[in-house]
């Protein structure tokens, strides 16, 4: 860094450390190009890595550049379902039917006032209701993940939905469980 170049490049940097040394020093280059308003070209496989230290992503895909954008562009609206599948977890619904602002999908009907054949949502954007909700299911996984818990609830399609709530559910195994969805977390993609 004494030479004070324009563009630093990092491979992999972080690849073969424990999972605490990785989190402070990331945190710690991302002060540090900060402090500096060095342009880093940062290639890495994580995923967290590249949405807690990018400004702008590149997600490439079979040599190809699949999308570009902010971290939040990239995971919140993801270009096509390669960028939508490589980033992050996916919910899938099939739409069945509309009628009016809903679509009937395996487990219930969703907020949609658009047309589509399928609508997906990241996992956190399934809320679990202790009322009848917009899904409901049946708990067939429950998984302490610290800060929050992996839900498994199948629908019906023989692919559970993934829900992460911090949430402190009491259900059990075989338990129903309804779900919200909050319309502004529902996206379309393209193949």
């Amino acid at each position: 860094l004494a030479p004070r170049p324009r563009v630093l490049l990092f491979d992999e940097p972080l690849a073969a450390l424990d999972a605490q040394l990785r989190e402070q020093l990331r945190a710690d280059i991302g002060a540090l190009l900060r402090e500096l308003g060095t342009t880093a070209v940062y290639v890495t496989h994580d995923q967290q890595e590249a949405l807690a230290l990018g400004d702008r992503i590149v997600v490439m895909g079979d040599g190809r550049i699949a999308q570009i954008g902010t971290p939040a562009q990239i995971y919140q609206r993801p270009a096509n379902r390669f960028v939508a599948g490589f980033v992050g977890q996916l919910n899938r619904f099939e739409v069945r039917s509309q009628t009016g602002n809903e679509v009937a999908v395996a487990g219930g009907r969703l907020p949609w006032t658009g047309s589509a054949s399928t609508l997906f949502c990241r996992p956190e954007h399934l809320e679990p209701s202790t009322t009848p909700a917009h899904l409901v299911g049946i708990l067939v996984g429950q998984f302490f993940q610290g800060a929050h818990s992996r839900l498994l609830v199948e629908v019906g399609t023989g692919q559970p939905l993934l829900v992460d709530t911090a949430q402190n559910v009491q259900a059990q195994p075989g338990d129903l469980l309804h779900l919200n969805v909050h319309p502004d977390a529902l996206f379309t993609l393209a193949s």
